[in-house]
């Protein structure tokens, strides 16, 4: 199952941005601060849970526990202002070494493969690219369906035990590198970012598929996540919105983040089909090998 975004946040993009070095400035050009830490926490789960986001030190001050005191600063204001937090959950890309695992429980990990492309590239050889699949008898696309809001059905979808068990990793949502637990409350709070959502089957789902709007910039940001491990029905659903999202993004260029279960790069059969896929198949381009997310949580 796949969920998907078009676009980075705010906070995401402040993560991505340059830092201004010592003598420069602030990061917004201000020449009279010189930021050397950002973060920002997000009240969720119905004020349970502090969503540590954005968390980022300048790289002159890497090492020096400058993150680790920012991050106890926001911890405990937001724990002044929202008594009713219990844990604090955040989301991290890097290795985790033994002084972080005795710090914090780790909830579900994801593997990553980092692949870029131009979209009007894209679109000028698609047709030919996937012709020469489907002869080649190596891909045939599977179905989609839209799920509506509105309707209810994404709550109805997403509040399923059946769904938080067998498709959520860890029984959360990820979105945008923001963890939720499938509530009401969470669910008005992801419903606020106008997302569009499919699923693979109706009948018997696999996958959420949210889809946000389009914006301004050359780059775009693409965060596939993928619950299972259904190769087939990953290089579909990646088709499927690489297609949804193209001609939306015409003469952009687009970084796109495909999330894998590990126990799918495990399979190596799998794990290199995939990949093939991506740059043989669709003439994506491979940035980044094997990475992995890492859900942590640790009360406060």
């Amino acid at each position: 199952m796949i969920f998907l975004r078009a676009l980075e946040s705010k906070t995401q993009g402040l993560r991505r941005a340059a830092w201004a070095g010592p003598g420069s400035g602030a990061r917004g050009g201000d020449d009279r601060v010189l930021s050397i830490a950002l973060g920002s926490v997000h009240v969720i789960d119905a004020g349970e849970t502090a969503l540590v986001d954005g968390l980022r030190a300048a790289p002159w001050e890497c090492g020096k526990g400058v993150a680790g005191m920012l991050q106890r600063f926001c911890s405990q204001l937001v724990k002044r202002g929202h008594p009713g937090i219990e844990v604090a959950r955040l989301i991290r890309d890097d290795q985790l070494g033994s002084r972080e695992l005795k710090k914090y429980h780790l909830i579900t990990k994801q593997g990553i493969l980092l692949v870029q492309l131009n979209v009007s590239a894209l679109l000028e050889g698609l047709g030919a690219r996937l012709a020469a699949l489907w002869a080649s008898g190596a891909f045939s696309p599977l179905p989609t369906e839209a799920v509506s809001e509105a309707g209810g059905d994404v709550a109805r979808l997403l509040l399923s035990p059946s769904v938080q068990r067998d498709v959520l990793p860890g029984g959360t949502i990820i979105q945008d590198w923001q963890p939720y637990r499938p509530s009401e409350s969470n669910l008005s709070l992801l419903a606020a970012k106008g997302l569009e959502w499919r699923v693979d089957s109706r009948a018997r789902p696999h996958a959420p598929l949210p889809i946000p709007p389009g914006g301004n910039g050359t780059w775009r940001y693409l965060s596939i996540y993928t619950f299972g491990s259904d190769g087939a029905q990953v290089q579909s659903q990646l088709l499927w919105h690489l297609q949804r999202q193209a001609p939306r993004l015409v003469d952009l260029n687009v970084m796109c983040q495909l999330f894998l279960a590990p126990q799918l790069w495990l399979q190596w059969l799998i794990s290199a089909r995939l990949a093939d896929f991506c740059q043989a198949g669709l003439g994506l381009e491979l940035v980044k090998g094997y990475t992995e997310q890492y859900l942590l949580e640790a009360y406060i």
